[in-house]
């Protein structure tokens, strides 16, 4: 992406939390987001498929981290380790925004229609889990209960992280991931 791209992405991020934070998400439109940030309707769905994507506009490279951190990993490592491996790769990713996803989230949380793709994307982030340990030579079905599992831990740890000030994220994934561990042991 060139800079001016990445700068008008940015642009148009900062905007649409501005609005966000004095009108509801429904109400505000892409044409008014575009506006604020000085572009164009058009620039703005060269970036985004709709206002929606604008919060989820990180899954490739999302993606990316965790197929790359479980490829990387030990031969040796077990599949547990390598949810947890891939998990690890994704915390720089928030931490470094840390306060831009706090507001995001905050966002997510309040609308109904970002909860549902807030969920298809972590259904997706687990999904490419199983697909990397099947990569692996993972059986089909320990990939795809090592993959749901991870999603459970994302989401407990993000959930616990986003509204802590004191806690990072690669805790609150060791934390939930310990919990899995724990329960599914006898």
């Amino acid at each position: 992406m060139s800079a001016r791209a990445q700068k008008n992405r940015e642009l148009l991020e900062s905007a649409a939390r501005d609005l966000y934070r004095h009108r509801d998400y429904a109400s505000v439109t892409a044409a008014e987001i575009a506006a604020r940030a000085g572009v164009t309707e058009r620039t703005f769905f060269r970036h985004f498929s709709d206002k929606k994507e604008m919060f989820f506009s990180g899954s490739a490279e999302m993606t990316g981290s965790i197929e790359a951190a479980i490829h990387g990993a030990a031969d040796e490592a077990t599949e547990w380790e390598l949810v947890q491996i891939a998990l690890g790769s994704l915390a720089p990713l928030f931490e470094n925004r840390a306060e831009l996803v706090r507001e995001r989230q905050d966002i997510i949380n309040a609308n109904p229609e970002l909860r549902e793709r807030e969920l298809a994307k972590r259904n997706a982030l687990s999904a490419a889990i199983a697909r990397a340990l099947r990569d692996r030579g993972c059986a089909v079905e320990i990939a795809d209960i090592s993959g749901a599992l991870g999603g459970v831990v994302l989401h407990a740890a993000f959930t616990k992280w986003a509204s802590s000030t004191s806690l990072s994220l690669s805790d609150a994934l060791s934390e939930s991931a310990a919990r899995v561990s724990a329960i599914a042991s006898p």
